[in-house]
Parts: structure tokens; sequence; C-alpha cells
């Protein structure tokens, strides 16, 4: 069974390897005559032409061939082979026997980018052997000797002509291995002679699609063809182990770089219409790959006058053996067709037929190569743009060419008379052939017309020729024809002529030349006829010429004027047939210099900028003032004086600002204008501009504002004296000082020099002009209205924000300066506080019943009375106790806010309560002073002592007793409680009262004497029995709680 399966596998597995041969089998069709054409390949070896191509007719096709695959032999003079396309190959198999051993060798790989390398190899060939010699292999040279011990390099073999040198190498002369290095790069890898050789190598790596080159260059997909790179790191170069990373590899430095040129400078030869062959020998022999050709080559017969297709016409195509390779008849509605051109071989083109209207033609050799057609012998084939032949024929008569005289293309439209030698004229263009003229007689020719654009030469005259029997012109006298631009060759005049020039000079005023202007010139309809800048030298070419039945007048328009000038008015001219210019009308800024150039006269642009007073237009001296150009950059800066800043040379269209960089002292900086000078000159601003043109940079003088308020009500309180101090020009300062102000300013003059002003203050604000911007002044008042108390010195300074004046005052709290409108000093009322404080000792009354007894009164320096709201009175006006507030210390407090200034006198009027008496140690009368902003206490004190009965029976009862007490004072002082007695003196000068009041207080048991102690002992008593009681229920309770 195992047998069996065995056996099935093996047929399964031989009937895939037929079906895969027959369906992966090389497509080898023949080239493209569809023939079964044979062909030999000899010299493989060769050193010039290696792997020579010759047909089985003995034609050599190509001179060189590469090996496609490495297994097989090289082909020999015995082996045979046909051929296929380049661009059809396909992928093939092939058997490849060793000893006894047969293997299948896969060459599957034939992508688009393959296949056009390998057309590029065999087309190019030329130009990458070129390519090849510019290499430079310094760098490599320097790494191969910096870096010689540690290289992988052959030795062994005798074609390792670098693994010899850098075995041969002892370190010693460095430069003399640097050269030897040097000569093996040079003559293994660029030399002539080995280049084809290599050629083969190149041909194996291009077998492969690029993502397979590491396979290739690592001998991995196709055994053998890797043998090709790692022959050359072998013979010419050092091993590297990743040749495709390693910038030092013999991959990067040569098949890359080479690769490189092929993809970016060569062409696709596909795309150009070349191909190749393929050459399949047999399974032992190397298949091959030669032979570029062109396919397919159109070819037609045409007019050599017009380029319009001659039918009837019978051709032969001859090759270099002088074989007819293909024969046909022109068709003037169909071209030829030509197959199978190889390059580099040489062809004959032979017109068979001679039509009697056209000149006998002479044959075409020609040849195909990387670059076209190459044309060998002969003038009568052109190529065309789409790669067509054109083999033209030249019609029968004499026929005049009108060329350009500088580039020698063909033109028409010129009129040319010729004249017999009866002076009959026959009138021709030359676009024309002539047929009636007779040979063997004498003409003369001239132009009488140039083509448009072109100028007549001035002084032509007649130039004289004669015809042979082949209408052969000759000319009677050369140097006169070369004179008037004619020139004859064969059958054909050549006239040339110099398109009309018209060139612009430009100039300023002193005649010095200008550059970096444009112009336009314009036709009758205003159309751009040319351009004239520095790139074409300021000339145009090919204007018209004015006749005598057709005028053309130009307009030279300056578009562009060099920098710094405006451009010059309109210039109308016109061009005689010669080419001469004639101005029309009376230009205003050109002329003419010579025949054919315009000068211009460009003026500078020019601006006139004054500072001046806004308010009268007055010249302002000592401004700082700069023009900015777009980029912010400072073109131009001056100091103001009493005349207009004239500016020249300012960019036309450029927006330049007008900045005020610094204003006059007393002025503020004016705000940024624009302005901008057109092409022709005019200025236009966005600030101000005078009648006369002059753009006006206006200043305002400083003005702020000083107020002198009321600090209750904030309006101008008059009668104020005030100064001001500071840095200005205070004359000017008082010159601007409104005529009707009624302020009576004055200026304020020390020591010869007026350093301020002063004024009294009414009831408007002063209006003070002219203060320098950025200078600190002080505002003083030097003399408070009545009633009103001093303010503090105000600082403040003036800032110019180039948007007006800021004015900012100093503020002390934050030691800065604050913006404010205006300086406003302020005066508050010269007040102060009164308190009146009261106390009362001794009374055992109510304080109804005080405040009904109690009275006083307040009277200042004046003698007015003061009211407890703090108004005055000129009669007597007494305040009552009930206006005063008792507070937590039982003094009676009376505070009055807000009065005026000065010394003020309280006295107690009325202090009188039943049953008391003040004592001495009263005080009812006292003296303060009140002052700004402060609190005045005054302090009133009643002391009273209660009236007894006996005291009240009898004054002098009381002066007896009080004798007899002074006298009993030797008595035990046991027998009595003590002498309680005081004695209180009011001294007059305390307005109160002169009398001296005794009282005594006697201690003892007898029950109508007072002692003034009544206290009641028992409520105390009990309530100390209650805390004692709860002292001893909390500490019996703590106990047990303890016990517990």
């Amino acid at each position: 069974m195992k047998q069996k399966i065995k056996r099935s596998f093996a047929f399964i597995l031989a009937l895939g390897m037929v079906l895969s041969l027959i369906f992966i089998a090389p497509d080898r069709k023949a080239a493209a005559d569809g023939d079964e054409t044979t062909y030999k390949i000899s010299g493989y070896y060769g050193s010039t032409n290696r792997g020579r191509v010759t047909r089985d007719d003995g034609y050599v096709i190509a001179d060189f061939s590469f090996c496609l695959d490495n297994p097989g032999g090289t082909p020999g003079s015995s082996n045979v082979f046909t051929a296929g396309k380049l661009s059809e190959m396909v992928p093939y198999e092939k058997e490849y026997t060793v000893g006894k051993v047969t293997y299948t060798y896969t060459v599957n790989v034939f992508s688009d980018n393959a296949k056009r390398r390998l057309l590029q190899l065999l087309v190019a060939v030329d130009k990458i052997e070129k390519f090849i010699e510019t290499l430079d292999f310094s760098e490599e040279v320097d790494y191969i000797v910096n870096n010689y011990q540690t290289l992988n390099y052959e030795t062994g073999s005798v074609f390792a002509k670098l693994g010899k040198v850098l075995q041969a190498y002892d370190g010693t002369d460095e430069e003399q291995f640097r050269i030897d290095v040097a000569n093996v790069l040079e003559s293994q890898l660029k030399s002539a002679i080995n280049m084809r050789s290599n050629f083969s190598g190149f041909a194996w790596a291009f077998v492969y699609d690029d993502s397979q080159w590491d396979d290739f260059v690592k001998n991995l997909t196709y055994p053998g063809h890797g043998d090709s790179y790692h022959n050359k790191e072998r013979n010419n170069y050092f091993y590297s182990d990743d040749p495709m990373n390693d910038p030092h590899s013999l991959w990067n430095v040569y098949y890359a770089k080479v690769i490189k040129f092929m993809d970016e400078e060569l062409p696709n030869y596909f795309d150009m219409g070349y191909d190749a062959l393929i050459f399949y020998g047999d399974k032992k022999v190397q298949n091959m790959l030669g032979a570029p050709f062109k396919p397919e080559t159109k070819i037609s017969k045409v007019n050599a006058d017009t380029d319009e297709p001659v039918g009837g016409i019978r051709f032969q195509l001859k090759d270099d053996k002088n074989n007819i390779i293909d024969e046909w008849v022109s068709d003037d509605s169909e071209l030829h067709t030509l197959k199978d051109l190889y390059l580099n071989r040489e062809y004959t083109l032979h017109e068979v037929d001679k039509p009697a209207e056209y000149f006998d033609s002479i044959d075409v050799k020609f040849k195909i190569t990387s670059d076209g057609f190459e044309i060998i012998k002969g003038n009568s084939l052109n190529v065309a743009e789409d790669g067509t032949l054109l083999f033209k024929n030249e019609p029968y008569g004499i026929r005049i060419v009108k060329k350009d005289k500088d580039d020698d293309t063909v033109i028409t439209g010129a009129l040319f008379a010729i004249l017999d030698e009866d002076d009959k004229v026959i009138t021709v263009t030359d676009d024309v052939r002539i047929t009636e003229l007779n040979i063997n007689a004498d003409y003369r020719i001239v132009e009488v017309k140039a083509p448009e654009g072109y100028k007549l030469i001035k002084d032509a005259e007649e130039v004289g020729f004669s015809l042979d029997g082949n209408l052969v012109i000759t000319l009677d006298d050369e140097d006169k024809a070369e004179e008037s631009g004619i020139e004859a060759e064969s059958h054909t005049f050549t006239v040339k002529n110099e398109k009309t020039e018209v060139k612009v000079s430009k100039v300023d005023l002193t005649g010095d030349p200008l550059t970096g202007a444009a112009f336009e010139i314009l036709d009758d309809e205003k159309n751009v006829a040319a351009t004239l800048d520095a790139d074409n030298g300021y000339t145009a070419y090919g204007l018209k010429v004015s006749t005598d039945t057709e005028e053309n007048i130009y307009t030279l328009h300056e578009k562009t004027a060099p920098l710094g000038y405006v451009v010059a008015a309109d210039t109308q001219f016109k061009l005689d047939k010669y080419g001469e210019i004639t101005l029309v009308g009376t230009p205003e800024d050109a002329s003419l210099d010579g025949t054919d150039t315009i000068k211009v006269v460009d003026k500078k642009t020019s601006v006139s900028i004054s500072k001046v007073d806004i308010a009268d237009g007055a010249e302002l001296e000592g401004a700082t003032i700069q023009i900015l150009n777009e980029d912010g950059d400072v073109v131009e800066e001056w100091v103001s004086t009493d005349e207009a800043h004239v500016i020249e040379g300012l960019t036309a269209g450029v927006k330049y600002t007008l900045h005020e960089e610094a204003a006059p002292d007393g002025y503020l900086v004016a705000s940024d204008t624009e302005f901008e000078i057109a092409d022709d000159g005019t200025v236009t601003t966005t600030g101000t501009m005078n009648s006369a043109g002059v753009i006006l940079v206006e200043d305002s003088v400083t003005s702020v504002n000083i107020s002198k308020v009321a600090a209750a009500n904030s309006k101008e309180l008059p009668g104020a004296e005030l100064t001001l101090k500071g840095d200005a020009d205070w004359d000017r300062v008082l010159k601007l000082i409104a005529d009707n102000d009624d302020h009576n300013v004055e200026a304020v003059i020390e020591n010869g020099v007026t350093t301020g002003i002063k004024w009294t203050s009414t009831d408007t604000e002063l209006i003070v002009k002219g203060l320098t911007a950025g200078e600190e002044y002080t505002l003083i008042e030097t003399g408070a209205p009545a009633g009103y108390a001093y303010s503090e010195d105000i600082k403040f300074i003036i800032e110019d924000s180039g948007n007006g004046e800021v004015v900012k005052v100093y503020d002390a709290e934050s030691d800065t300066y604050k913006v404010t409108d205006d300086v406003v000093m302020v005066d508050e009322l010269d007040n102060g506080k009164l308190v009146i404080v009261k106390t009362v000792d001794g009374l055992n009354v109510t304080d109804e019943e005080k405040a009904g007894a109690l009275k006083f009164t307040i009277c200042n320096e004046d003698g007015k009375y003061l009211d407890e709201n703090g108004n005055l009175h000129d009669k007597k006006y007494e305040i009552t106790l009930d206006s005063f507030t008792k507070d937590e210390d039982g003094r009676y407090v009376l505070t009055i806010d807000d009065i005026p200034s000065g010394k003020y006198i309280v006295t107690e009027t009325n202090s009188e309560i039943e049953g008391y008496d003040l004592t001495s140690d009263s005080i009812t009368s006292a003296e303060g002073e009140v002052t700004f902003k402060s609190t005045t206490e005054i302090e009133l004190k009643d002391i009273y002592e209660e009236v007894t009965t006996e005291d009240s029976e009898d004054t002098e009862d009381t002066e007896d007793t009080s004798e007899i007490s002074s006298e009993d004072d030797t008595h035990d002082s046991s027998d009595n409680t003590g002498d309680n007695s005081t004695e209180n003196t009011v001294n007059e000068d305390d307005d109160i009262s002169t009398a001296t009041i005794i009282t005594t207080e006697t201690t003892g048991t007898d029950d109508n004497v007072k002692t003034g102690d009544t206290f009641n002992l028992g409520i105390p008593v009990m309530l100390m029995m209650i805390a004692l009681s709860g002292v001893v229920f909390i500490e019996g309770k703590r106990k047990r709680n303890k016990d517990q």
C-alpha cells in the first residue's frame, strides 16, 4: 500500500513538472517580422566587441551582448539562437546539467524596472561608460587606507588585485600605498577595457526586482548570479558583511551609483520606441541579451517648402552592406513604416524616382543612436517632433528665404522686386518659387518692404545676379550683396533683416544713468506691445514701422520708476521704414539720443513737511520728527526749524509713517500719520496738508485744569492764594493764559528768575497751557480762604501718550502717580471736635433731677455761644445736662462735631441741687482749644455733699460749732469715731464760688444723727449663707463619689 502511495505521488510530481515546463516556457517570439530567424554570438571574451550578434544571413546586428543567466556554457560559434523581444519577456525555466546531475534553473523576475534598466544598458552603454569614468573613489581610498587592517579581502586568487596590494603593505610608505589602492580601483572599476565585461554583472543584477537586491549580493535567490558580485569583491574590492547597508561596500560605491544615474538621468527607451532581443540557445548555453533596435520608424516624403506630403515617389532603404532591406512608394495620405532598425548600424535612404517638378535629391545616410537619428550624409532628411522621418524635396524654381539676422529663423511677409535688363519689375514675396526667370540672363534684386517688426537696410542697393542651366544663382558682387543683407546658395536667396529696435536710457536731472525702471510700450489701441526693463536691456524689438499708407504711433509709458524717483510723463513716437525713431509732439521728460534711443529723465520724489502749532499754524522749532518705512525702520530724522523740511528720494508706492519722536517744550507729540507718494509724485496723507502740498505735523500745547474746591460740595472755592512751581517756560505759559481770565495770574520771581506762577482762586478753574510734558510740578496753597484749612501740596506731571496729554497726580500712600482728569486741590473747613465730659459725685438723686438742674454755656473767643449742635449764637445759650449722654463709666459726655477751630470756655451756669452743696474740689469752668481735624476734651467735675439740718439753721452757729470742735480736738479720741470734716475752696479765678464750705460728719449712738450708713446687711449675709451651703453640698457629693 505504501509503495502504491509513493508511486502515485511520484506520478503527480512528474506531471506537475511537465505542466510547469509547458506553462512557464520562454516566450520565444521572433523579431518583428515574425520569422524564425536564427543568430550566432561570437567573441564572447573579446575586449571591444564582446558577444557580437550575427544574423543567419551573416549580417552583424550588434557588436556586444550580455548573458542573462549564470548556469550553462558561454556561447560559441557552433551555438544557434532564436530571439524574442525584451519588452515581451516573461519568466522562464532552464535545465542546467553538472556532471550527471540536472538542475532546473528559474529566471522569474522581469519587472518593468528590470526591463527598463536592461534596455538602458544596451542602448546607452556609451553614456553609462562615461558616467562611470566620472566616479570619484577618493573617499573609498581613504577608508581602505585607514581601515585596511580590519578589512576582509581575498588574497589567494591571482585576480585579487586589491587584496594583493593590501596584503603587501608593510605600513611604512602610506603615500605609495594610497596610490596603489587608487590605481586598483581606477583600473578595475573604471578602465574602459573592462567596462563592458563588467556590464554582465550589471545585467545579472538587473534581472532582479529592486526588493531582491539583498538576495543578489548574498547569492541567495539565483545561485551563480551573486557570484558575479562576489567575484568583483574578490578581484576588485573587499568583502562586506552587509553590502546593502554598508556605505563603503562595493554595492553602494559602484552599483548603487550607476543604478541611480540610470534611474534619474537616462530616459525610458521603451517610451522612445526602442526595444532589444533576448537570444535563446539550447539548455547547455547561457541565454543572451543584445541587439537594441527600433521596431517601427515612420517616414514621409514632403515638399521642402510647405512640408506637405508628396505621393508617388519610390524609395529604397539599404543597410551598411548595400543590401536593400525595404522598398516602397510614398503616399500623400499615409506614412510608411520602417521596421527593425538596429542601433549604430548605417542605413541609406535612396530616392529612386525623380519627379520633374522637383530638383534632384541625393541619397541620405543615417543611423540610430541612443539620442535618436544621426544624419551622416545629406540634408534632405529631417526628424519631426514625433520622431517621424521627413524626406524633403525642393520644388523647382528660384526661392527667396527671409530670415532673422540674429537667430536665423525663417520669417515671412517681405516684398521684393526683381528687375531684368530692361528694368521690367517682377514683384515677388518670400513664400513662392519663381519659375519665370530665364537662364543665362542678368537680373537685379532689391527688398522693398520688410516683414512686420523688421526694418529695411538703409542705403541698400540693387544686387545683380544671373542663373545657370540648373538655376544656380551667381551674385555679381558678393560684398555689395552682403551689405544689402543678401546671400545666395544653389537655388535660394537668403535675405536677412534685423528687427526694429527701440532703446530707452534712464537718467536723472544731472544726466547720470538710473537703473530699476520698467517701461511699457503701448500701441494705438493701448495694448502692451513691449515691456522694457533691466532684463532685456531696456530694449524693445519688433515694433511695426510707419509707411506712407500705414502709421503706427506708440506710447512709451514708465510703469515703474527707479526707487526714489517719479515716473516720467508718457512719450509718443513712431518708426520709419528703416526703424529710426521720430518723437511725436513735445515730450515733457524725453528726448532722442541718436536714431534708436529715447532718453527719459526722472525726477526724484519730494515731500515737504512742516512742524506747526495747531492753534495758529506757526512753525515750531525743536521737534524731533522721524519718517518710518513699512518695516518700522527710520529712513529720515530731523529737528524742526522755522522752515518746512524737504525729503527727496523716498520710494513711490510705499506707505510711510510720519512720527514725532519728541515735541518742543510745552507741546504734546502729534499722533502718527501716514503718507504715500504715487508713481507720478503725488503725495497723499492721512494727516493734514496745506494748499501748497506741505504735510503738517500739528502740535497742540499741553493743557491742564487746576481747580480749588471746597470739600463739602466740590464747588470752586474762591479766595485761595495758589502757587505753581516747576521747570517750564513760564513767560510763554503766562502769555497763553486767556485774556479774559480773572484769576490775576502773576509770575513768581526768585532771584530775578521766574520760577512759577501765582493766582487767587475764583469760582472757575484755571487753565494752564504750555507746561513741559514729563516734568514734575508742585501746586502750593499759600493762603487759605477764611474758615478753611490749608491743603497739602499737590505734585503732578503731564505725560504725553501720543494721543494727548495724561495728567498724573502723586499719591503718597502708594508712592505712585495716578491718572486723573484735572488737578484738584480740596480745602476743608478749619473745624475740629469738642468733647465735654461732666462727672457728678455725691448726689443721691435721679438722672432726671440732675438733667433739669445742671446747665452750661460754651463761649468762643469772639464772645459767641455754641449750642449742642455746633451752631453759634450771639446771645447767651445754655445747654442742659439732658443734652449729654451718659457713658458706661457714669460720665456725662457731650460731643459737638465740625466746629470752627479756636479757644472755647465751658462754664457751668447752674449747679444747685436741693439738699446738696458743691465741694471746693469741683471744677465748674474750663477752657480748651479746638484745632483742625482734632478732638479737644474739656472736663468738668461736680462733687457734692449733703447739707445737714444743723448746718442749715445758722451759719454762725456752724462757725461756732466748728470752733468748739476745734477746741475739743484735745479730747480723747476714743470718745469719738473720728473727725470727718472736709473743706473745699473755690478760687475766684475758677468763677465758681468764693465760699468755703466745711462739712463735718460725727459718729455716735444718737438715733437722730444721720451717719449716712443706712445700708441693710441682711441681704449679703443671706447670700453668704446660701453660698456656704452650696459649697458644703458639693464637697459632700464629691466625697461620696470618691468612697464609691
